[in-house]
């Protein structure tokens, strides 16, 4: 009789796009051993610091990574959503959590110990190569983060936070994108480093610009390839090169 439970795990993890094209028989070992969660607005996962005890696979709702400065002021590092795995960091070598983990809305996680997640990869190589790709690509774009935060102006920040979230947590409708109500004004001044007043005069900038609108619902992205252009820099390499 089918595991309906790994299937649908399967089935999400099937989605991540570096593991696409995985034979379903290749993705069940991990699927297997992902015990469902169910978390609260405003819920915690874990925190900064606590030692690495599992991972975590976004099932459904959306998850902050933040932390914290010498101030107490919180940097958001990314929101995740479905068919993110976190974290990307700390799970091989054992260690602390780099981040806290918040759940923005009701979110159901799958959660795989790090022993069992450690164990499935000892087993299955072409997976656990798969899985190394993935946690390269997610450092690579944490510094990627990190030299937008000391290189780029607070438009060009904000225009690349809004090109991420509309692509990854956007609902399509008619006139754009629509970004959650959690995805405020809030939540992309705290992932691009400056303030809420900053991160205003900015959207009022795009919003003259006819790049977005500001409702009481929400934001909505209404042109996405202008907002990648506007976050692309002149020093930034074009999809077609290296780097």
């Amino acid at each position: 009789m089918p595991d309906h439970r790994s299937s649908r795990w399967s089935e999400i993890l099937g989605r991540i796009p570096a593991l696409e094209g995985l034979p379903a028989e290749d993705l069940a070992p991990l699927a297997r051993v992902v015990e469902p969660r169910r978390f609260h607005t405003g819920e915690v996962v874990f925190r900064e610091g606590e030692p690495v005890r599992a991972i975590y696979l976004v099932g459904r709702g959306m998850v902050k990574a933040a932390t914290a400065d010498g101030e107490g002021r919180e940097q958001i590092l990314s929101v995740l959503a479905r068919g993110d795995l976190f974290p990307h960091v700390g799970l091989l070598e054992g260690g602390g959590y780099p981040a806290t983990a918040t759940c923005l809305e009701e979110s159901e996680l799958g959660e795989v110990s790090r022993a069992a997640f450690l164990a499935v990869l000892s087993r299955n190589p072409d997976l656990t190569v798969r899985l190394l790709l993935l946690f390269s690509q997610r450092l690579r774009l944490l510094q990627d983060q990190v030299r937008e935060l000391t290189l780029a102006d607070a438009a060009t920040r904000v225009a690349r936070i809004l090109e991420r979230l509309a692509r990854r947590a956007g609902l399509p409708g008619d006139d754009g994108l629509r970004l959650p109500p959690h995805l405020n004004q809030e939540t992309l001044a705290r992932m691009a480093g400056v303030t809420r007043e900053t991160t205003n005069r900015v959207l009022a900038r795009f919003r003259r610009e006819g790049s977005l609108r500001v409702t009481a619902e929400g934001l909505v992205v209404l042109d996405l390839e202008g907002l990648a252009g506007r976050s692309r820099s002149p020093a930034d390499p074009r999809p077609d090169q290296g780097g």
